[in-house]
């Protein structure tokens, strides 16, 4: 018997819960919740939690009237990972997703994620499927292409996503990753103490190794902001380097729990190349000002030790010349290079 999907009964189709942690961010939440409630699988429920906003979040949200939508409000703030905490325990969701309430989804999004929980990929067991993930767009604050997310083929051992991750070769975001709700209620919800600023990678890295694959769809579904006020983005280079160090120890620990040394081994030599990235990265979005030129140039020689290779060495050439090049040459540069996606 052959079975029309899109006939089945909504409750028929496993519940998604699409969860928005939200705190300040009235700006762009109202793009993000208007892309969650527009999704062409109906089967959701939408749980906002405002984690004691100042601005005018909660007048904003009192014009929705959706009953698949749930509004919490906290009385304190819970801090970025105790607020997805907060989302978590009312989930009622088979599937869970975190959206952040700046990004958003395109409409087919979980319809699409979905669909490859409930009916797999060809040839393959759907329980060793860890997570669904997809392709993103990066947009600035505008909502300007500035790229696109690196991701893999339609299915991947954990091994192998896990390296690439550390490898830089895989964008995993929130927002474009699905799970079991139950997964990640059974590694006791999201870990802010060991991973306050990567505890959605801790989830899905471990739960992707425990369950030994994941999925990719090959098509941008979400989008992915990046702008100045960005929680991660005021953060320090010594923090970023703690939560990767923890990140790494925790899936060589799995991984070697399973027997897997050469996959452990592969993530010990990864990981000071990652945390190379990280600090180029983080130097380059802070470079603003000629006094800031000099103090975040600086910070090269103040973890110094992971650039003596030829590839840190790059890295650090990279850094300095977009630093000083002049702001005329790099925004042509900008404009030619985002010409180029937009046209891709």
């Amino acid at each position: 018997m052959i079975v029309d999907r899109e006939s089945l009964d909504i409750t028929e189709r496993p519940k998604v819960t699409i969860a928005i942690p939200t705190y300040n961010r009235a700006v762009f939440l109202t793009e993000a919740l208007d892309s969650a409630l527009a999704q062409t699988y109906k089967n959701i429920e939408v749980i906002v939690s405002d984690n004691a906003s100042t601005d005018n979040t909660l007048q904003l949200l009192e014009n929705y009237t959706d009953d698949r939508l749930t509004i919490i409000q906290q009385k304190t703030n819970l801090g970025m990972v105790g607020n997805w905490n907060a989302c978590l325990e009312k989930a009622s969701g088979e599937f869970f997703i975190l959206l952040s309430d700046d990004d958003f989804l395109e409409p087919t999004a979980i319809e699409k994620m979905a669909n490859i929980f409930r009916y797999g990929t060809p040839n393959f067991d759907l329980g060793k499927i860890g997570m669904v993930y997809c392709k993103s767009r990066i947009v600035d604050d505008k909502g300007a292409i500035i790229g696109y997310g690196k991701h893999g083929a339609e299915v991947e051992s954990a091994s192998l996503i896990v390296k690439q991750f550390f490898r830089c070769k895989r964008s995993i975001y929130p927002c474009c990753v699905m799970m079991r709700t139950s997964d990640i209620q059974s590694l006791g919800g999201y870990d802010g103490l060991q991973y306050p600023l990567a505890a959605d990678a801790n989830a899905w890295m471990a739960i992707a190794i425990k369950r030994g694959n994941v999925a990719c769809i090959d098509e941008v579904l979400t989008n992915y902001r990046v702008h100045t006020s960005n929680v991660t983005s005021e953060v320090g280079i010594g923090e970023w380097i703690t939560n990767n160090s923890n990140l790494a120890k925790m899936s060589i620990g799995k991984f070697l729990d399973q027997g897997d040394l050469r996959s452990a081994k592969s993530i010990e030599r990864l990981i000071h190349k990652f945390n190379a990235d990280a600090i180029s990265g983080l130097i380059l979005r802070s470079a603003e000002g000629v006094g800031a030129r000099f103090t975040f140039v600086r910070q090269h020689f103040v973890y110094t030790e992971y650039f003596f290779s030829l590839y840190g060495f790059l890295l650090l050439f990279r850094v300095v010349i977009k630093i000083y090049l002049p702001k005329t040459i790099l925004n042509k540069i900008r404009k030619a290079r985002r010409a180029m996606i937009s046209h891709s």
